[in-house]
């Protein structure tokens, strides 16, 4: 009686927990990075973009894909993410573009076309932004990356009044340097030079930058603009490195004005964040999400940026906090009272604890003895009245099993679905809808193995191998079969099963069978149907040879594939001679005989291969799949021979002109077809002859790259 009555509370709950649960489909977003993972800038923007939009709190999607341009800076690398990027976010569209630095912005905007069509963009960690670099661009936005090295040195000269003497180290080995060093030469330098002495070392060697560093009086402070102007093992030195090679040189403070330098052995400063760069991003993000477009969104100018200073570096230079800025952030703390003094604090604190202790346990013992003496006295009442109440609980337990019991009756009986309760694959038990189901009566099927009600005795032995694997770890048993009625008729059906006890399937498992052979027979109707349409709408009706859409589409494939596999193939465009002639003379329905037999000789002449198809009007498209332009000039030279010795069914010969062109990687669709347009113009010159793209045309046609390649 327990387990029916598990069953039925089971069952209830599963009811419950069917309702489908509504909620929006998550934003797929697209993180397009710069860098590669574990550069502590990019990370920080895309640990800040996260932050934001989990604090939002709307399901997202985020996808993040690297560009990796400051270990590998050739563009030609980053060109050949383009056919993954574009066979990956084909099948996964994306709804917003967030792009990362420089390298990643000018990358999203070169090929926002083919890539990014139709997606708004956020850029953020862009360089001395200004407004002419998204002139034209339409919904963009973003947050602008500017270093404010004026702000950074007032707050340096703010710690270190006496100053004397400013040096600032920049570089012009890549854009990013560039830029800052036009800010320090063209804005700090002037500002600054009739107060200051200043020294400007630029793309400076680190055996001469040493020796110039150590040579710095004690009242110089030193600016981080830009790297060091030499690489190490054959690659250029990271940010951080250089700001512990020149950290560990300078006998005086050296500052800097990004974060991710900061515990290298820079004192830190006014400085940029990572991960206020994606916080920012992200605000604009949530607005586009909202409706706005990325346009109407002003970008972010005045980057934010965070005091930040090392607290080991603070004491190697004497520098108190007193004199730094309010609003300080200090990362590295040193040790507070508690790690200086734990070992004396502990035996204290173990005392005074021991003591609470002590006047606790007493206060304790004499609560409970006054509790012990009033619980005696009532412990009689009590156990008088738990008798009671035992008795009243099982009657009122009798009385509930009665009503489940009934309840299961009623549900069992009213269930619009078939149920059985299966032991070692044999029917134990039957709902009345379930013998509806089958045609057979309870008193039949009882007992009876489980194959008789299967169309196929294949499916029979499926659920017998599949269903164990799953029932055994708890899970539920779902499949649809074909089972077979009493009369001999056959019906789709789905098989929802349980195991009741799942470490022991031979307790049995219980299966609920629903007919949906309706569903089947509307799906398999709409399924054919389909088919019907997709034919139709690939095929040239009168010849029933391929359409043009149809060519298109084979055309873009036959280019990706040649692309990627480096496979020659080649396109034949023939025009029949004096076509309107035939329909002037001798009408539209002779023309129309003589189109349907030229599709028939093309198509009997043709590997399996190739794809014939009619381009327009009397005109024909071949698309030959790894064959060269020779080759094809040689198969149209086949046909145009076939087609001329045909008569046709017309009292006129009908003969034909084909024009021949070759494919190579990175030739376009429309400048493949218009080279063997061309071909087919000349040929139409002489008519009933072949002429092939010369390969002089062909190598002027390509990219210099690929002329230069042999």
């Amino acid at each position: 009686m327990s387990k029916l009555l598990v069953l039925v509370l089971w069952m209830l709950s599963a009811g419950v927990s069917a309702q489908p649960a509504s909620e929006p489909p998550p934003a797929r977003i697209l993180l397009l990075n710069s860098y590669a993972p574990g550069y502590r800038w990019s990370d920080g923007i895309e640990a800040g973009l996260r932050a934001r939009l989990d604090a939002d709190g709307r399901p997202y999607e985020l996808s993040v894909e690297y560009l990796d341009s400051r270990r590998f800076p050739d563009p030609q690398l980053r060109e050949a993410l383009l056919p993954v990027l574009a066979a990956k976010y084909r099948r996964l569209p994306q709804d917003l573009l967030v792009v990362a630095d420089n390298a990643a912005f000018n990358f999203a905007l070169q090929h926002r076309a083919q890539l990014f069509a139709g997606l708004p963009i956020v850029f953020c960690g862009y360089n001395n932004f200004r407004a002419d670099a998204i002139a034209g661009v339409d919904d963009i936005t973003g947050v602008n990356e500017e270093v404010d090295i004026v702000a950074t040195v007032e707050t340096a000269l703010a710690i270190h009044p006496h100053t004397d003497t400013l040096v600032f180290i920049v570089s012009s080995k890549d854009a990013s340097g560039v830029r800052q060093t036009e800010a320090v030469e063209q804005v700090a330098m002037p500002h600054y030079r009739d107060r200051y002495r200043l020294i400007e070392l630029k793309d400076t060697r680190l055996d001469e930058l040493n020796a110039r560093l150590a040579m710095l009086p004690a009242d110089a402070l030193v600016f981080m603009a830009g790297l060091l102007g030499e690489s190490r093992d054959g690659r250029p030195r990271s940010p951080l490195e250089n700001a512990r090679l020149i950290a560990a040189a300078s006998p005086v403070p050296v500052y800097a004005f990004w974060e991710f330098m900061l515990g290298s052995g820079i004192v830190g400063g006014r400085l940029l964040r990572g991960s206020d760069q994606g916080q920012a991003a992200a605000e604009r993000v949530l607005q586009i999400l909202d409706g706005r477009r990325a346009s109407d969104i002003p970008v972010l100018m005045t980057s934010p940026t965070a005091l930040l200073f090392d607290e080991r570096v603070l004491r190697r230079f004497g520098i108190r906090d007193a004199a730094l800025p309010a609003g300080a952030t200090i990362i590295n703390r040193a040790d507070g009272l508690w790690s200086r003094y734990r070992w004396q604090l502990v035996p204290v604190l173990l005392l005074i604890a021991l003591q609470a202790l002590l006047i606790i346990a007493l206060l304790h013992v004499m609560r409970q003895r006054r509790r012990a003496l009033a619980e005696l006295q009532g412990e009689r009442d009590r156990l008088e009245s738990r008798v009671a109440e035992r008795t009243r609980e099982l009657g009122n337990k009798q009385a509930e099993l009665a009503e489940a019991l009934g309840a299961r009756d009623v549900l069992l009986a009213n269930a619009l679905v078939g149920i059985m309760l299966i032991r070692k694959r044999r029917i134990v038990w039957v709902s009345e809808y379930m013998t509806q189901l089958c045609g057979y009566s309870m008193a039949e099927m009882l007992g009876r193995s489980t194959e008789f009600l299967y169309a196929d005795a294949a499916d029979y032995r499926r659920v017998g191998h599949d269903s164990p694997l799953l029932l055994a770890t708890g899970r539920a048993y779902e499949a649809e079969h074909r089972m077979r009625h009493r009369d001999g008729s056959v019906r789709w059906c789905t098989l929802h099963g349980k195991a009741i006890d799942p470490s022991t399937l031979t307790a049995g498992i219980l299966f609920v069978v629903s007919d949906i052979d309706d569903r089947k027979q509307a799906e398999q109707a709409l399924q054919r149907a389909n088919a019907e349409l997709a034919t139709l709408a690939a095929t040239d009706q009168l010849t029933g040879l391929a359409n043009r859409r149809r060519l298109l589409e084979a055309l873009d494939v036959e280019i990706s594939r040649a692309n990627r596999y480096h496979q020659p193939f080649a396109l034949i465009l023939l025009d029949l001679d004096h076509f309107k002639a035939v329909n002037d003379h001798y009408g539209h329905a002779a023309g129309d005989r003589v189109l349907r037999a030229t599709a028939g000789i093309l198509a009997a002449n043709l590997r399996r291969s190739d794809l014939v198809g009619r381009w327009g009007g009397e005109e024909f498209l071949v698309i030959c799949p790894g064959t060269s332009a020779r080759a094809a000039a040689q198969l149209a030279e086949l046909l145009r021979a076939r087609l001329a010795g045909n008569r046709f069914g017309a009292p006129e010969q009908v003969t034909a002109s084909f024009g021949v062109a070759g494919h190579w990687p990175g030739r376009s669709i429309d400048a493949l077809v218009k080279a063997a347009d061309d071909a087919l113009y000349v040929a139409k010159e002489r008519r009933d002859c072949v002429h092939c793209e010369p390969p002089e045309a062909a190598a002027a046609a390509q990219p210099p790259e690929r002329k230069n390649a042999g």
